[in-house]
């Protein structure tokens, strides 16, 4: 079976929880790979969903209510980029 992608976007990420944790009570949570993988209740994998650095969660998949600050630095062929982000606001680029 070819992998498949789904845009889940349009789901508020509290409602996106609340549907894993009702439907997918075998599922975990890699802090490490910052991806929820979804399992069936046989423990057959059926997917995983990559999350947005900015969301938190803890290992029931509830929000955390804490905003994250998130390093981004690009170092190319002598050339480099750096910005800082506080939850979604960009505060420092350069």
């Amino acid at each position: 079976m070819a992998n498949q992608q789904i845009n889940l976007f349009h789901i508020p990420f509290k409602e996106l929880f609340e549907i894993i944790r009702m439907q997918y009570p075998a599922s975990s949570y890699d802090f490490g790979k910052h991806q929820v993988y979804l399992n069936s209740d046989s423990g057959a994998s059926l997917g995983f969903i990559r999350l947005p650095l900015h969301i938190s969660i803890d290992g029931n998949f509830r929000l955390r209510n804490k905003e994250i600050n998130i390093l981004y630095i690009s170092i190319e062929s002598g050339n480099a980029t750096l910005a800082m982000n506080k939850g979604e606001k960009t505060i420092l680029h350069s």
